[in-house]
């Protein structure tokens, strides 16, 4: 399996070297597109490791992806939080949200199309070292049906991971599902 945080050294390293300008803050749209061309790789990534783990041709939906990668959470999607975070001259948190919403579009995707691929469970799974948090580590080889819902022990529910209420089970987590029939 391919994991898109395999290239996101790549982007992170664009977004950091965006020209500013005279108020130290970057280009809101320059960083919404670049962010959201990342998230486009990462959503077909997911589709083609699906496609390659069971053998099946599935079609990508562009309304599928749409919902996935602008997906709204706390009251704003990807590009709302990227707009405000340009303006603020803070490429570090332009990172953080990359980093967290690729996570997120690349289990959701894994989701859709492993549940389109006919995949009858899915499992959590953690990078096994040391800066896994102890909720995720809860949750680490937990296998579930496919529709089924991962709780961490302080009450967190998400079908995957990057899908949970709380920001803290969401930032950084490196996580991400296992299929199988």
């Amino acid at each position: 399996m391919t994991f898109p945080w395999d290239s996101i050294n790549n982007i992170e390293t664009t977004l950091l070297t965006l020209p500013k300008d005279e108020n130290g803050k970057l280009d809101p749209e320059r960083c919404v597109d670049e962010i959201l061309d990342f998230l486009i790789f990462t959503y077909i990534l997911a589709h083609d490791n699906i496609e390659e783990r069971f053998n099946v041709s599935l079609e990508i939906k562009a309304e599928d992806m749409r919902d996935i990668i602008y997906k709204d959470i706390a009251g704003e999607d990807f590009t709302q939080r990227a707009r405000k975070w340009a303006e603020e001259g803070k490429p570090s948190a332009l990172n953080f949200l990359l980093e967290t919403e690729t996570n997120r579009v690349f289990n959701e995707a894994m989701l859709l199309y492993a549940d389109k691929a006919g995949a009858g469970t899915k499992t959590w799974r953690t990078m096994e070292d040391d800066r896994v948090r102890d909720t995720h580590l809860y949750l680490s080889d937990m296998e579930l049906p496919i529709d089924g819902m991962f709780f961490t022990y302080d009450g967190d529910g998400a079908e995957a991971p990057g899908g949970f209420l709380l920001p803290q089970n969401n930032v950084n987590c490196r996580c991400w599902l296992d299929f199988d029939r």
